[in-house]
């Protein structure tokens, strides 16, 4: 796992260390059940589901990822990545039918 984050060799000195990211950063984020369990504990937890306006869930997932309030770039920038998303009871009938899910392949021997 730490060969993804570019782990120095202990055994070679090195006096400075460049910063990288490179795309296998990326996508162990993105494949990693720590991460995915984080995110799923976190949009269910009583006080998140209590907020009203996405603006203010932007400011509280800023607040408790990055411990700090996010920039009015950076809630512009999260407003504009929820308004591309479909709505929850779209993903529910889409979860439950399969319908509009182009991974889902139907078997027509099965009906």
């Amino acid at each position: 796992m730490l060969v993804n984050f570019d782990l120095a060799n202990p055994d070679v000195t090195n006096g400075k260390r460049y910063q990288t990211t490179v795309p296998q950063q990326a996508l162990f984020f993105m494949n990693s059940p720590l991460v995915v369990e984080s995110a799923k504990n976190l949009l269910s937890r009583k006080d998140f589901a209590n907020i009203s306006t996405d603006e203010e869930r932007v400011s509280f997932l800023y607040a408790m990822i990055y411990q700090r309030k996010p920039s009015a770039e950076e809630i512009a920038l999260g407003l504009d990545f929820v308004s591309q998303q479909p709505s929850q009871q779209r993903v529910a009938s889409t979860a439950a039918t399969g319908v509009g899910n182009p991974r889902r392949v139907s078997n027509p021997a099965r009906g």
